[in-house]
């Protein structure tokens, strides 16, 4: 299947990339939808550290001859992602990582107030009172410093 590129993108690169790379212009994009999906964006710590994440991956990938790329400079390849597919990769970055505005935000109610009994310990059969209640660094719902399911509310 022949992918054809829009005559505006074509003109353009005409003025930056080399014969040869223009040829391969459709591998490399076919290369990075495959790779995209293999990469963790959230790991990076802002998009312009992941696309510079991608590039590294690509520059790697480039040496093997298997996928075709192996003739083409790693410059070239460069400016195209830094240039044209920038745009592409922060947008996919921001998809999988920044919150969007159809994120859930649950609420938990329950009914334990401060001084309250609930049975804690190895076996939930011992009282523990209630001496504050609060989150700890992942979000979790901690009584007495101890996370929420290490109580059972007493009947």
């Amino acid at each position: 299947m022949r992918v054809i590129v829009n005559e505006d993108v074509y003109n353009n690169l005409s003025l930056k990339f080399s014969n040869e790379f223009r040829r391969r212009i459709p591998l490399l994009d076919k290369l990075i939808k495959v790779l995209l999906p293999q990469m963790f964006p959230c790991d990076f710590d802002d998009k312009d550290d992941f696309v510079r994440g991608v590039m590294d991956e690509i520059s790697w990938l480039v040496r093997n001859e298997k996928y075709g790329l192996d003739m083409v400079d790693v410059g070239d390849i460069s400016d195209y992602l830094f240039s044209i597919k920038k745009g592409y990769l922060i947008q996919y970055y921001k998809e999988h990582c920044e919150p969007s505005e159809n994120d859930i935000n649950e609420m938990i109610k329950l009914d334990i107030k401060v001084g309250d009994i609930l049975m804690g310990g190895k076996f939930k059969n011992k009282k523990v009172v209630v001496k504050d209640i609060g989150k700890n660094e992942k979000g979790d719902i901690t009584i007495n410093g101890k996370p929420l399911l290490r109580f059972r509310i007493q009947k």
